[in-house]
C-alpha cells in the first residue's frame, strides 16, 4: 500500500512560481481514512475518520495521536461549541465532547439514532447545538432508505429533541447564517436542495435544482459542493449559491470547497482538485484516493486529508518551491496541459 499514492502520479514539470504540493503522509493506512480537519488554533489542527482515528497536527504537519475514550467508530466531523468545547460527530448515533480547560471526556449516544450517522453539526450560543444526519447506510453509499434527520439541543448535548424528520431526505449538512438554521437535503422526490428553519417553526426552501446533491454549504462563502446524482456516479459539480455552479470532469462527487485569499480550491473523488484563482481554473490529478476535506494553513494554503490515510499540503502560487517541492511537483499531473 505505501507506493499505490506514488504510482497514481504522472511527470510534471512546473515553473519556479506555480501550485506547489507537499506529501505530508501517504495513502498507505486501509483503515485509517481521515474524512475531516479541524482547524482548533492558528497551528493546531485535529484530524478524524475512520474507525474513530483521531490526530492532532500542528503547522508544519507533524502528528500526534489523541488519546480519548475511542469506541472505535468513523468520525465524520469535527467541530466546537460556543463554550469552546470540541464535538466530535461520530456513527451509531454518537457524540464525543472534550472540555479542552479540563481535558476531560464525554460520551453522548443519542437514543433512538443507533443505526444513524452524525454527519454535520452547528452550535449556537447557551448551549444550543444542532447535528444533522441519516442512515449509516447511505453515508456508505448504500441503497436504503435516508431517514434524514436534525435534532437540537438547548443543555449542551444532554437532551435532544427532532427538528427535522423525512424518510426520504438524507440531510447532508447543517449550519447557522446569522441566526438562521440552514439545512441541505437531497430527496429523490422532490427539488428542494437547501431548507431553512423560520421563527414559526415551519421549514421553507432557498434553494432548488432538479438535480444536484448539495454536500456542503459554506456560511462565509456561499460555496457549494455535491453531484448530479445520490448514487454518486460521474458529474461532480462545485459553484456558489447563486447558481454559478460548474462541473469537475471526471469525477463522482465534490465533497468540499474553500477559499483562502484569492484561491479558491474544489476537492473531489478519484483524486482531483481544481483550483480557482478568479480568472480561471486549473485542474489536476493528485492521487488515486479520495480527497475529503481542507482547512487553511498559516501561510494562506491548505492542509487536505483523504481516504487511506492522505494528507496533502497545497499552496496555490505567488511562492517560490523550494528544490525538494519542486522534485516532488513532477509527480503530479496537471489535467490542463497537453
Amino acid at each position: 500500500m505505501r507506493y499505490l499514492l506514488l504510482l497514481g502520479f504522472l511527470f510534471l514539470l512546473q515553473n519556479s512560481k506555480a501550485q506547489s504540493f507537499e506529501l505530508i503522509r501517504s495513502a498507505d493506512y486501509p483503515d485509517s481514512s481521515f474524512y475531516d480537519i479541524f482547524r482548533l488554533g492558528r497551528s493546531e489542527y485535529w484530524l478524524g475518520g475512520e474507525n474513530g482515528v483521531l490526530y492532532a497536527m500542528n503547522a508544519a504537519g507533524e502528528l500526534k495521536a489523541v488519546h480519548y475514550p475511542s469506541l472505535g467508530l468513523d468520525i465524520l466531523k469535527i467541530d466546537t461549541l460556543a463554550d469552546g468545547q470540541v464535538l466530535l460527530a461520530a456513527e451509531k448515533g454518537t457524540l464525543y465532547f472534550h472540555n479542552r480547560k479540563t481535558g476531560t471526556w464525554r460520551i453522548r449516544q443519542v437514543k433512538g439514532f443507533e443505526d444513524k450517522v452524525f454527519y454535520e453539526t452547528a452550535s449556537g450560543p447557551n448551549g444550543e447545538v444542532f447535528v444533522c444526519g441519516g442512515s449509516s447506510k447511505i453515508a456508505q453509499s448504500r441503497a436504503r432508505l435516508p431517514k434524514g434527520f436534525i435534532i437540537r439541543s438547548v443543555d449542551g448535548g444532554d437532551t435532544w429533541q427532532r427538528v427535522y424528520s423525512n424518510p426520504f431526505a438524507m440531510v447532508w449538512d447543517v449550519d447557522l447564517v446569522q441566526g438562521k438554521l440552514m439545512a441541505a437535503v437531497y430527496n429523490p422526490l422532490s427539488r428542494k436542495r437547501l431548507i431553512s428553519l423560520r421563527k414559526d417553526g415551519r421549514w421553507m426552501s432557498e434553494l432548488r435544482n432538479r438535480v444536484l446533491l448539495i454536500h456542503q454549504f459554506d456560511e462565509e462563502n456561499d460555496l457549494l459542493a455535491g453531484t448530479r446524482h445520490i448514487l454518486f456516479k460521474p458529474g461532480a459539480i462545485s459553484g456558489r449559491m447563486d447558481g454559478s455552479t460548474h462541473t469537475l470532469p471526471g469525477t463522482a462527487i465534490c465533497w468540499s470547497v474553500k477559499r483562502s485569499g484569492p484561491w479558491l480550491v474544489s476537492l473531489a473523488s478519484a483524486g482531483v482538485l481544481e483550483i480557482d484563482n478568479g480568472s480561471g481554473r486549473k485542474l489536476f490529478k493528485v492521487s488515486n484516493f479520495n480527497l475529503y476535506e481542507m482547512e487553511t494553513s498559516p501561510d494562506r494554503g491548505f492542509f487536505i486529508v483523504g481516504s487511506h490515510g492522505l494528507i496533502l499540503r497545497i499552496r496555490p502560487g505567488e511562492r517560490e518551491m523550494t528544490a525538494g517541492e519542486e522534485d516532488f511537483e513532477r509527480k503530479w499531473k496537471n489535467l490542463n496541459s497537453n
